[in-house]
């Protein structure tokens, strides 16, 4: 985002920040999902969504850096 085009809010959504939480909320729905459906045991669905953390956006340029991808910099990033 532009900064002077922007408002505080659309620049908190549009953050690398908030790019990572968006995908860790998507991934944690889909955990959820599967849990319902009995793929994925109840409790670690229930784990995961209260131990999840997005990675830093530094900590997920270090993985994107070495791997050249950006969703693998999110998956093994970590907090």
């Amino acid at each position: 985002m532009i900064a002077r085009y922007s408002r505080p809010e659309m620049s908190r959504i549009w953050s690398e920040e908030g790019k990572l939480r968006a995908w860790l909320d998507v991934e944690l729905a889909a955990t959820a999902a599967w849990a319902e459906l009995g793929v994925v045991p109840r409790e670690a669905a229930d784990a995961l969504l209260e131990q999840s953390a997005p990675p830093t956006p530094k900590r997920g340029a270090q993985i994107e850096a070495t791997l050249h991808h950006d969703t693998a910099g999110f998956v093994c990033g970590g907090p």
